[in-house]
């Protein structure tokens, strides 16, 4: 928000929305800017603005993370969101009690060696259970959405949402790993006419898909909304280049179709033999195309995208060992230091959403 970076932990994050018609609540603070109706549920809806004293401004781009705290679901208005990121543990600190003015931040990660700082916001010093309480009320359809989720009687999916063009599409949230801004690209002989090039991931040489050129869609140069959405391709990290991420979505399953089958034969575009469904969204009035990742390359595409993927940045070689002295025992070997991510439970790093 303005010039300055925050984050929340990925945990507490059920969603994030686009910024539809707020309905007023009367009398409300002023960092409550009403209420939100997401799948027929009321949703309130907090001005992260207000509540961390900055000065009001209407961005254009504005996002609402959704977002849960002691079991209440809670709407925060930001200016736009940046990045779902993976960082290590190492790299986050404690804010200084000086700093910290209160409970609003929690710690701070210090990313490209200090060069830039992310806040991380604690969402339980943060938000006033009680006030939002009082602003839900007794509403019947709130409570009907707790009750179902809890009994997992609604089985819902979440996906991300992007865009090419002026079309919508989506993947599973399952399938995608984190996602960030585009950096550098480095251009590769002879590779496929969709293979962007490689990026460096912190020291990961991850290969970039161009969806546009997958597509056979008109070409379109990378802007500030561009964005890298990293999946896993047969056990690789790879990063899919986009024109602009649009939200973390939840709903329904049953508003999910297979996709027809006159549309996978009829000439709708390149997108159509990638798609695993469409979804239906506020009954038909948005479509998006649900893309399955497995289907995104043929199995040669899929070996020839192996041989870039996976390495890292060369190394100098190791200084050769001094020779032991005769009779010393020899030196038992510390453990080597896991790496940075892994998608293990027990990860040694935090991954965010990070909204300006």
């Amino acid at each position: 928000m303005g010039d300055e970076e925050y984050a929340f932990d990925i945990g507490v994050v059920k969603e994030i929305l686009r910024l539809t018609e707020i309905t007023a609540v009367p009398n409300a603070p002023a960092h409550v800017r009403g209420l939100l109706t997401v799948r027929s549920v009321l949703l309130p809806i907090l001005d992260l603005r207000t509540m961390l004293g900055l000065e009001e401004t209407e961005a254009e781009d504005q996002r609402v993370l959704v977002v849960e705290v002691n079991g209440l679901t809670v709407g925060l208005l930001v200016d736009k969101v940046n990045e779902v990121l993976r960082v290590p543990v190492s790299v986050i600190d404690d804010t200084p009690k000086l700093a910290a003015g209160g409970q609003e931040l929690r710690s701070v990660a210090q990313l490209d060696d200090g060069k830039r700082l992310i806040l991380i916001l604690n969402e339980r010093g943060l938000i006033d259970l009680d006030e939002v309480s009082t602003i839900v009320g007794d509403n019947k359809d709130t409570k009907s959405l707790v009750e179902e989720r809890s009994e997992g009687t609604v089985e819902e999916k979440q996906m991300v949402t992007f865009y090419l063009g002026d079309e919508e599409y989506g993947f599973e949230i399952t399938q995608v790993q984190e996602i960030n801004r585009l950096g550098d690209v480095t251009r590769l002989p002879k590779a496929p006419s969709f293979v962007a090039g490689v990026t460096n991931l912190r020291g990961q040489v991850v290969p970039l898909i161009n969806l546009r050129q997958r597509f056979n869609l008109e070409d379109k140069e990378a802007d500030d909304r561009t964005r890298i959405i990293i999946i896993e391709l047969s056990g690789h990290r790879t990063g899919i280049i986009v024109d602009q991420v649009n939200e973390v979505l939840r709903m329904p399953a049953k508003d999910i179709e297979t996709t027809p089958s006159i549309v996978n034969s009829s000439q709708q575009g390149e997108s159509s033999e990638f798609m695993s469904g469409v979804c239906k969204v506020n009954n038909g009035e948005r479509m998006i195309l649900l893309m399955d990742t497995v289907k995104l390359l043929s199995i040669h595409e899929t070996q020839a995208l192996e041989s870039m993927a996976g390495g890292t940045a060369k190394q100098p070689p190791p200084k050769p060992k001094p020779e032991k002295p005769a009779g010393e025992a020899p030196k038992v070997a510390a453990p080597s230091k896991p790496p940075e991510m892994v998608t293990t439970p027990e990860d040694d790093g935090l991954e965010m959403v990070i909204e300006e």
